[in-house]
């Protein structure tokens, strides 16, 4: 019994080394970097037609992003920072799913 206890122990305990933090480190900053020009392309998009309300699906074909995630996490950060509005319309799009429009204040 000691024995599973000592094995498990010398795994549970590693920790990454230095030079493998320093790199995580530093894609956190990439990310963060990539994510503030994700949400400035969004928002300048939104500047470029203000009035007319945009969903998350329509913003990712207009600007050719990949992910529908990313253009969702940065409509919800632009949002949360008072940027633009999320309008009371909604569609079903894709994924049989209600889609709100959104627009710059």
């Amino acid at each position: 019994m000691n024995k599973q206890i000592d094995m498990f122990q010398s795994f549970r305990n590693t920790t990454p080394n230095k030079v493998y933090q320093q790199d995580a480190l530093q894609n956190v900053e990439e990310r963060k970097l990539k994510n503030k020009s994700q949400n400035q392309i969004i928002l300048d998009f939104l500047i470029e037609n203000k009035g007319q309300g945009f969903t998350a699906w329509a913003i990712k074909k207009r600007v050719g992003m990949s992910l529908i995630t990313s253009v969702r996490r940065a409509l919800t950060t632009l949002y949360k920072a008072d940027l633009i509005e999320k309008m009371e319309e909604t569609t079903i799009e894709r994924q049989g799913e209600r889609n709100h429009y959104y627009r710059v204040r």
